[in-house]
């Protein structure tokens, strides 16, 4: 029959049928199914090969005649062109489902023993933490622009360190896709490195941040901070010294305010080893202020995972820093751009400094509060001085604890 609006509107389904298609004689191919109930749908259909294939165009309620027409009318062309729109539409769907974060966990899987396991750890942390928001796009949609705009917020907030090898990471899981064929393109590698990304405030010459604040900067970083999650996270950052994620992710198990000590286990930390923290008078009282609940096994955030929701929280705190300034001066500037990791530099520098600046504290002794595996603990001097220094780190953060609080006194 030749489909008018009078003729599809005219059709029924025959007595006893649940199902029936009818075509359209102007078009091969273009048709309509009818179902019990009222159902009616566009479809088109098509051979390939030895096997017929059946596209739906959609509702009849929804699209009307000249629509469905015109859309059969392009899909007809694509197959006299020897396309295949029906397997086209089916690739979409599995390419669609197959996003970064399920991918991420395969590729994972495949990758651990072929590496040593600090660089699996590493590569684990920057594709399941770092690219998260990237997580639920499909592998394929995942353009350079995309990229490029997480590397330059890892790079701001975090460090260029972080960004770069996050960059590598995640080339290294498009360079596994494409041999297993589920991607035809690496779309990194039209990202830059910091090498070639202009020098930001704050970096040094070889594209490793530098930047370290001053003791009123400081003061200033802990005042502006608010009796919550983010607050107490930043305040502890500056007293522990330890890395962000290694605070934020904090669980109860791993905090012990009876015997003063945070102990970390080897797969939370960048090298891999147990790392116990001494609990000073000052992070004992912000860590004694929070609200063990029942459901959750982290100090810090909602929901099932750990505190999230850095970058407004901290665009926030810098906000409150630079308010604070204009009280004093109308004519304040914002502080120079800093990141959370700057605390950590930052603190080891006044450690280390002789007074009246600094501490004047021993660097193995920094290096042991850090967790760095370098200097007097780096090499074969690393395998006969496995010391903790449990004591002399226990001292060290109390006296750093007070030297804050005499700094957020303004003394």
């Amino acid at each position: 029959m030749r489909f008018t609006k009078p003729t599809v509107a005219g059709l029924q389904l025959p007595a006893g049928k649940s199902e029936a298609l009818f075509w359209d004689d102007d078009l091969p191919g273009f048709g309509i199914r009818l179902r019990v109930g009222g159902s009616r749908t566009w479809v088109f259909q098509y051979k390939l090969g030895t096997k017929q294939r059946r596209i739906t165009i959609g509702r009849a309620d929804v699209i009307e005649l000249n629509q469905a027409k015109k859309a059969a009318t392009e899909i007809h062309a694509k197959v006299k062109l020897g396309g295949d729109p029906q397997g086209a539409k089916a690739t979409a769907r599995v390419s669609a489902s197959r996003t970064l974060g399920s991918v991420i966990e395969s590729y994972l899987e495949a990758y651990e023993p072929t590496v040593r396991a600090s660089t699996f750890r590493n590569a684990r942390l920057h594709l399941r933490t770092h690219l998260k928001p990237l997580h639920g796009m499909a592998l394929d949609k995942i353009g350079h622009g995309d990229i490029s705009a997480r590397l330059t917020v890892l790079r701001r907030e975090i460090g260029t360190s972080t960004g770069d090898h996050t960059r590598v990471a995640l080339s290294g899981l498009y360079g596994w896709a494409i041999s297993e064929g589920l991607v035809n393109d690496n779309p990194v590698m039209r990202t830059r490195s910091s090498r070639l990304v202009k020098a930001k405030a704050g970096e040094s010459p070889t594209g490793g941040r530098a930047r370290t604040l001053s003791a009123e900067e400081l003061g200033e970083v802990w005042r502006a901070c608010l009796d919550d999650d983010f607050g107490r996270i930043v305040r502890l950052l500056i007293l522990t010294l330890q890395r962000r994620e290694e605070i934020a992710a904090l669980s109860w198990d791993e905090v012990d305010l009876t015997k003063g000590i945070i102990s970390l286990p080897p797969a939370r930390t960048k090298n891999g080893r147990e790392h116990l923290v001494p609990i000073s008078t000052a992070a004992a009282q912000i860590l004694a202020g929070v609200e063990h609940r029942d459901e959750r096994d982290f100090l810090f955030g909602e929901g099932k995972g750990s505190f999230s929701g850095f970058s407004k929280a901290k665009r926030m705190l810098e906000d409150r820093v630079h308010k604070a300034r204009l009280k004093a001066d109308p004519t304040a500037k914002p502080m120079p751009h800093w990141t959370l990791h700057d605390l950590r530099r930052t603190g080891a520098t006044m450690m280390n400094e002789s007074p009246p600046l600094g501490l004047g504290m021993q660097p193995h002794i920094v290096e042991a509060i850090l967790n760095h595996v370098s200097g007097t603990r780096a090499g074969v001097a690393g395998i006969y001085n496995r010391a903790l220094y449990l004591a002399e780190k226990t001292a060290a953060l109390e006296a750093w604890g007070e030297h804050v609080i005499k700094i957020c006194r303004g003394r």
